[in-house]
């Protein structure tokens, strides 16, 4: 059977629009990180002050980049890092599965006090717990807190617009 010139075109141009239509539902989709893929593109920063020291962070503030984190990543530069962001106080466990430098890592509760800084090393999987419920953790190159003198205790001066986007499914 011969079809009509306008059935053909009708056709291809169904077939193209959910095909483009899936591949642009997708774009908004975050990639995960693989060795192959590379890491996860480089996040919205904010400027934050530890012990009164900047600090340029990516703020990873949904579910999917906070699960990333610096995985298949370059080492960030003096004052840059990264900031985690929960939309509640909790426990927090960070490790660093294919992640290939060291890192220091500060948890900091919602009142922006610094209650803990611990090192992680290049891709150990053996979890850091938080020693108490925290909002954020905020990772940068390992020896930047002792370069700059700042310990447990400080504040952390975080700008009020920088929350976690997501509701919080925690269960307390």
């Amino acid at each position: 059977m011969k079809q009509e010139p306008m059935k053909t075109v009708f056709k291809h141009f169904l077939v193209m629009s959910l095909l483009f239509g899936v591949v642009g539902c997708q774009q908004g989709l975050p990639a995960k990180p693989t060795k192959a893929s590379g890491a996860q593109a480089k996040l919205p920063t904010a400027k934050i002050e530890v012990g009164g020291v900047a600090v340029e962070a990516e703020l990873a503030v949904r579910a999917e980049t906070r699960e990333y984190g610096y995985m298949f990543r370059k080492a960030p530069a003096d004052g840059e890092g990264m900031l985690f962001v929960w939309p509640t106080d909790r426990p927090l466990i960070f490790w660093m599965k294919d992640t290939p430098f060291d890192i220091d890592i500060g948890y900091i509760s919602a009142e922006g006090k610094m209650f803990q800084i611990s090192r992680m090393k290049a891709f150990e999987e053996k979890p850091i717990y938080s020693m108490s419920r925290a909002r954020y953790a905020l990772e940068v190159a390992a020896g930047w807190f002792e370069k700059h003198g700042l310990h447990e205790g400080l504040t952390v001066r975080i700008p009020p617009e920088v929350k976690s986007t997501e509701d919080d499914k925690f269960q307390k």
